[in-house]
This record gives C-alpha cells, structure tokens and sequence, in this order.
C-alpha cells in the first residue's frame, strides 16, 4: 500500500477552518463523511475513537506536522484526510509549533501492528522540509491536490506501507 493510496486526492482539505485541535479533528472527520469514506452513522464512533487517543497523548509532532489517529471495528481499510492549516492550529506539539499539515487517519481495529508503519511512514513523508513547505504554499495558492499528485508520483515520494 502506497501513501497515494491512502490519501486520494479527494481527501485534502487545503484551507481547514478549524483554530484547535478537537474542531480540526471533527472538520475532518467530516469531511470523511463528506467523502462517502465512513458512514455517517460511524461519524460519532469514528470520532470518539480519534479523540479518545488524542486525550491519551498529543499526536502533535515536531516540524508543524500533526497525526490524529484511531482505530475502528467499522473501518474496513486505512482511510485518511490531510488538512492544511497556513496559519496553523495548536495541537500540543513536541516543538510548541501550530500544525500547519494535520493527517487524520482512521485504521480498521483489526490492524493493531500495521498501522505503526503507516503512521512513521506518513510521519516522515510529512515532515521533510522541502516537501512540507511546497504543500502549505501550495494550499496558501489553493493547489495542495494537485501538489500532493504531483509529489505522489515524482520518484522517492511514492512510499510503499506496509501490507498487512
């Protein structure tokens, strides 16, 4: 499984609205719905899953990136949404920086080992700094979709996850 296959193109929100952390979650869990990529009546589950692992830990990392994540007995397969904050939104980072590219991604329950690769993959695709920039200005310009195609297929950027 590729990050291309997590991340559609559909699924880029690039100027989220949301100014914390639990309104950028729901925006984006909503978009999801949005999306038809969960039902809307998994909306509320889907939700408390992710914020429950939000409460346990923050999952706002170094290099304005943040990870929101859970896993769901009604997720079939790794969904995901990336959203772009350009003036960013606080989310308890270990380097006190406003994430300005927030990835939530949702994980069947059943992929309990998995998803831990998924997440360092992501996590590293997301944090590379050249990379990092070209998206939020591209989303500043209002092409993040298109950018992150464009990433996507360029060699080195089509990492493989792990199948499982």
């Amino acid at each position: 499984m590729r990050v291309a296959d997590i991340l559609q193109g559909s699924m880029i929100v690039p100027k989220m609205r949301s100014r914390n952390k639990w309104d950028a979650i729901e925006e984006l869990v909503d978009h999801l719905v949005e999306a038809h990529e969960i039902r809307i009546l998994d909306r509320r589950e889907v939700l408390d899953v992710v914020c429950t692992r939000e409460r346990m830990r923050s999952t706002g990392l170094d290099n304005r990136v943040a990870l929101p994540h859970g896993r769901s007995p009604n997720i079939e397969d790794v969904i995901g949404v990336l959203g772009v904050s350009v003036a960013g939104i606080p989310f308890e980072s270990t380097d006190g920086q406003d994430a300005q590219l927030i990835c939530l991604l949702v994980f069947p329950e059943s992929q309990s080992r998995d998803h831990l690769q998924v997440l360092s993959d992501m996590a590293r695709t997301l944090s590379n700094g050249d990379f990092r920039n070209r998206l939020i200005a591209a989303a500043a310009a209002g092409g993040a979709e298109s950018l992150w195609k464009e990433v996507q297929s360029a060699a080195g950027w089509g990492l493989r996850l792990s199948d499982g």
